[in-house]
């Protein structure tokens, strides 16, 4: 159920763009909750929808829920895209992963994803917008095996990987990443 009429000439505003991609707008539930606000990707389970669960009224960390801002991915639940930017789907995996593959390939081309939040629409939960829960291993493995282990440049590294909520890691889990970081460097030093 679409809540705002002016949704399709917002997306319209950014799917027109050279450098975009896909354009999502906010999908909430009947409490007016996010189900889905863009994805974060490379996130426990592949990708998390971002701040799910967070009233859209409330805003959300630094009010990002309600400004237009770029995301790593998008559902299939509802989307905006010019038809020249638009990859056909290539059947690496069954149902809403498709989607997130369409769009890493689409960033790959320098095209960018946007969350708008000045279109709202009511949904039910549904499969198509990969709420909470685990995924098909399937196709987490199909997504591994093609992509292996991406990271989203829309999402801070140090920020919870198990949840898109914007909260910090732990002290522990940043040392262990600044070392792999760093272990890295020195290899790539040590090998010229």
């Amino acid at each position: 159920q679409i809540h705002d009429t002016g949704m399709v000439r917002e997306m319209l505003m950014y799917a027109q763009r050279d450098d975009v991609g896909f354009v999502t707008p906010a999908i909430v539930d009947g409490r007016g909750r996010i189900l889905h606000a863009g994805f974060a990707c490379g996130m426990d389970g592949i990708v998390r929808c971002r701040q799910e669960g967070v009233p859209l009224r409330a805003g959300g960390y630094h009010i990002l829920l309600r400004q237009s801002h770029n995301v790593g991915a998008v559902s299939s639940a509802c989307f905006m895209v010019r038809k020249d930017h638009f990859m056909p789907f290539r059947g690496l995996c069954k149902g809403p992963l498709e989607m997130v593959d369409a769009s890493l390939r689409m960033k790959e081309k320098g095209l960018l994803h946007v969350y708008t939040p000045h279109g709202v629409i009511r949904s039910p939960k549904t499969p198509w917008l990969l709420s909470g829960g685990r995924r098909d291993d399937g196709d987490v493995k199909a997504m591994e095996d093609v992509w292996g282990e991406f990271t989203d440049d829309c999402w801070n590294p140090f920020l919870r990987r198990d949840k898109a909520d914007y909260h910090c890691m732990s002290a522990v889990d940043i040392r262990k990443i600044r070392d792999e970081e760093q272990r890295k460097r020195h290899e790539s030093s040590s090998a010229t």
